[in-house]
């Protein structure tokens, strides 16, 4: 989104703060206001938690409850095709001995060594006991009573189920054992074929084994790690298999299994009421809702930052075109007028013209160094910038620098001082770009100074590295403002800054060259007193001991 300051034909700009506002509303509007409105009606939907929590947790019981139901028949349908495949002797059950050859031993030995299976008994279509295979000898007795039982009450439902078994589909039945000591076992019911003859198949099964090695495994897969899913005795109420501790009355909802209709699936959270859960909910909810709320707003600020601080960088380019007119414009203005004077030979005087001719260089000088600034600037910006590193003598180098612009300065009337280390600072650097930091931090210096005209530079080592300094005593720059102005185009608001053109590009320069020189530029500034520029160079103590 780009923010363009139009100019008025007046020159007069439109009113940053104006703008702002109307950023500040339109983001306060897109933002902030969608989202006090969404939190208001979340907080507000909590209210029917409960009755949705339960709703939605009856759905998901209905879900493992089916699963585990049709894994439940799955099982019990896989068993008794391969007990129908014993009985026509199309599956042979091998012991330790080899293979044993009669399909009723086959069916003995598959009774006795299945844990969950305990008994089969097989009758006529008339319900006539034909053969019976059992591991519970002592109950058989009871067993065979309870199922005469079941058929009497269940004589209509049987019947059916030998016209079903003739169109392929094989139903089965599950049945109570009403007998105290036939508890913990359920009946099933099927039609089957034995010795060539259709039968009904009556299957005993240990439902607790069942329950514990079969449908346990299933639960822990289908519950995962939120949810406590458990099957419990309706009689006792007891859990006979769990994925975590849930009490019968702690379960939000229950359904009987198909398979064991004296037993029931339940699901919950483990130590929660159904409320106590809804509230924990709604505190993880709204504090979500609260965390996505400050993310909101820091991104509405950071916006907001950014906009602002785009609005301020065009006010700086315009100011920074304003400023290099003029710039330009000075020292051109001044060459063509020096160079006019002496073509048209109105100066007689000797000496005046080599006022003149030291005048038109120095303006050269000085446009020179303005053109320098901004190529070098634009170089860095595109990254096309190239260093050429070689080892360089910082004292020579300052006075180099002094040798070309030291008259200069004493004529505008400066104090200049220079301090010097005892001993011959060698950096790897480029040595263009180093005196370029010099020339510029010089520059701030002359321009900036009004009433006490003193400039020091100074040279150090300390440690493993080497300074470059350059001192000065006029106005400074206020505390609040000395991280800014190595910013692109900054330049500080004060009257004397303010009637002093410049580019604003200089000590933006400093700081990308001592980046390249893997250095820094440090500053101590107090306003009305001046300033101190330390450039600090990593060098090899080796070479400088």
């Amino acid at each position: 989104m780009k923010f363009i300051l139009q100019i008025k034909h007046t020159g007069d700009f439109v009113s940053e703060n104006r703008i702002l506002k109307k950023v500040g509303m339109v983001l306060l509007v897109m933002v902030i206001v969608p989202s006090l409105f969404y939190t208001a009606s979340e907080i507000n939907a909590y209210n029917e938690n409960e009755e949705l929590l339960s709703q939605v947790y009856k759905q998901q019981l209905d879900v493992i409850l089916f699963s585990v139901n049709q894994y439940s028949w799955d099982y019990i349908n896989s068993w008794t095709s391969k007990l129908d495949m014993i009985i026509k002797g199309e599956l042979l059950v091998i012991d330790k001995s080899g293979v044993v050859n009669k399909n009723d031993e086959n069916l003995r030995r598959f009774i006795m060594d299945n844990k969950i299976f305990k008994q089969v008994t097989f009758y006529d279509l008339s319900f006539n006991k034909i053969f019976s295979v059992s591991t519970l000898n002592t109950l058989e007795e009871e067993i065979y009573n309870e199922q005469k039982d079941y058929i009497e009450k269940n004589l209509e439902d049987l019947k059916r189920l030998p016209s079903l078994k003739e169109k392929d589909y094989r139903k089965i039945e599950p049945f109570i054992y009403n007998s105290p000591l036939l508890t913990d076992f359920v009946g099933m019911a099927y039609v089957s074929e034995f010795k060539n003859q259709v039968v009904y198949a009556m299957i005993t099964m240990d439902s607790d084994v069942f329950i514990t090695n079969a449908i346990s495994k299933k639960l822990f897969e289908l519950a995962g790690a939120n949810l406590a899913c458990a099957v419990f005795d309706e009689k006792t109420k007891s859990a006979k298999a769990s994925t975590q501790t849930l009490a019968y009355d702690d379960a939000l909802v229950r359904e009987k299994l198909w398979i064991f209709p004296d037993h029931s699936l339940g699901i919950g959270f483990s130590g929660l009421s159904l409320g106590q859960f809804a509230q924990q909910r709604m505190i993880k909810s709204i504090l979500l809702i609260l965390g996505v709320n400050l993310i909101l707003i820091a991104g509405v600020w950071f916006v907001y930052k950014n906009t602002r601080k785009e609005m301020q960088l065009a006010q700086l380019k315009s100011d920074f075109v304003s400023n290099v007119s003029h710039e330009l414009r000075t020292p051109l203005s001044l060459i063509r007028m020096y160079s006019e004077t002496l073509e048209l030979g109105r100066i007689r005087d000797e000496e005046k013209k080599n006022q003149y001719y030291k005048n038109i260089s120095q303006e050269a000088e000085r446009l020179t160094h303005l053109i320098n600034n901004i190529l070098n600037f634009s170089r860095l910006e595109s990254g096309r910038k190239e260093y050429n590193f070689t080892k360089v003598a910082l004292n020579n180098l300052v006075e180099k620098v002094l040798e070309t612009y030291g008259d200069s300065i004493r004529e505008q009337g400066f104090n200049l001082n220079k301090e010097l280390s005892a001993i011959d600072i060698l950096i790897d650097a480029d040595e263009a770009a180093v005196s370029e930091n010099l020339i510029n931090l010089i520059d701030n210096a002359l321009k900036y100074s009004d009433n006490e005209k003193y400039i020091k530079i100074s040279t150090k080592l300390q440690k493993d590295s080497a300074m470059l300094i350059v001192e000065d005593h006029g106005a400074g720059i206020a505390h609040e403002n000395q991280h800014k102005i190595f910013e692109k185009f900054y330049r500080e608001s004060n009257a004397l800054i303010h009637n002093t053109k410049g580019s604003g590009l200089g000590l933006t320069l400093v700081k990308y060259n001592m980046q390249a020189h893997k250095g820094d530029v440090k500053l101590e500034s107090t306003p009305g007193k001046g300033s101190r520029f330390t450039l600090i160079f990593p060098i090899n103590r080796s070479e400088n001991a």
